[in-house]
């Protein structure tokens, strides 16, 4: 990597990760979220700098001179600059433990997530696995927690076919209908890659994951900082991810009107990333039948595509999506 391209990941992580952040840390030091990323962006490459790390060095007043910007603004991202020292030894930690990390315009960033997400794509993704498993093509499979009798088999059928055709099952790791559909496709032959809402590093301690893993059958991902807890805001903001990897999705179960399944379900449906399947076998939990209602497609163990066809056939009984993302204001 040339030092541009190092001096540009610096930039990123100290502009929009919480590493080497005192926990709370609020005010002038927040991080920038992913909408105010891509228009400091924007105030960049209009200037003379062209380009993140040319930011590093800089006072406050020269970045509000330089990329017009409103004094607090400045000097939040100035704070934010000076810490180059600290998160180069937190990179350190978290190398040692598996974890890695990749920023946005670097050759490793998953190309799905920038063209679906646009604004709204994560600046920073930490990970521990083979990163190109996030680029595998395969159907995200998503569900509740509380997984009944009849979804469990549906997980395992559906996941078991994607592992014998060597495909990626893209779900969020929690227990369920996600962890189901993870560990049957990748212990069946395919890949999984989960993208976690809670923390990166206490899951790594997983001995049927951490099993996988070195397997190089799993991939695990998140946009929050490795050691963050388990969060509703955190866990509502990944599902967009789960469905921008992917090519398609399937839901297992899902309440009505309430939950992340039912958030993650229906915000696809808005943006139109990929077309949405349904489990339509009996007994229907009311939140599936819901979910048809809004759009989703009727899918049943007994009629899935034949065998070597699934992620095809699947993609064949929808309309491509446009990919679409309402439009977002700019805060800079």
């Amino acid at each position: 990597m040339n030092a541009s391209l190092l001096t540009d990941r610096l930039s990123t992580l100290l502009l929009c990760s919480h590493l080497a952040l005192p926990k709370g840390a609020n005010g002038h030091a927040k991080p920038l979220s992913a909408i105010q990323w891509r228009s400091l962006l924007d105030k960049i490459a209009g200037s003379v700098w062209q380009q993140p790390g040319d930011l590093l060095g800089q006072t406050a007043r020269e970045i509000e001179v330089t990329l017009a910007l409103k004094p607090d603004v400045a000097e939040r991202i100035a704070a934010l600059l000076d810490r180059a020292g600290q998160i180069v030894i937190e990179l350190e930690r978290l190398s040692e433990r598996g974890i890695w990390t990749v920023t946005l315009g670097e050759n490793g960033y998953p190309p799905k997530l920038a063209r679906r997400l646009q604004d709204q794509t994560p600046p920073v993704l930490f990970g521990a696995g083979l990163p190109d498993l996030l680029t595998g093509d395969g159907p995200a499979i998503v569900g509740s927690r509380d997984l009944d009798a009849d979804g469990d088999r549906f997980a395992r059928r559906l996941s078991e076919r994607c592992g014998i055709e060597e495909l990626t099952v893209f779900s969020g790791g929690a227990r369920g209908a996600d962890r189901t559909a993870m560990l049957a496709c990748a212990e069946g032959g395919g890949q999984a890659a989960g993208v976690l809402a809670e923390s990166l590093e206490r899951t790594l301690r997983d001995q049927e994951f951490g099993r996988l893993l070195r397997a190089d059958r799993l991939v695990l991902v998140t946009p929050f900082h490795p050691g963050a807890r388990f969060d509703v805001g955190n866990a509502m903001g990944r599902n967009k991810l789960i469905y921008a990897l992917a090519d398609a999705a399937v839901v297992v179960s899902s309440a009505a009107g309430s939950g992340g399944t039912w958030a993650g379900a229906v915000e696809n449906l808005k943006k139109r990333w990929v077309p949405l399947f349904v489990r339509t076998d009996d007994p229907l939990p009311a939140g599936n039948h819901a979910l048809i209602l809004e759009g989703g497609i009727p899918l049943s163990l007994e009629c899935l595509p034949p065998a070597g066809t699934l992620l095809r056939g699947l993609l064949d009984q929808a309309e491509p999506p446009a990919a679409t993302v309402a439009g977002q204001s700019r805060l800079f």
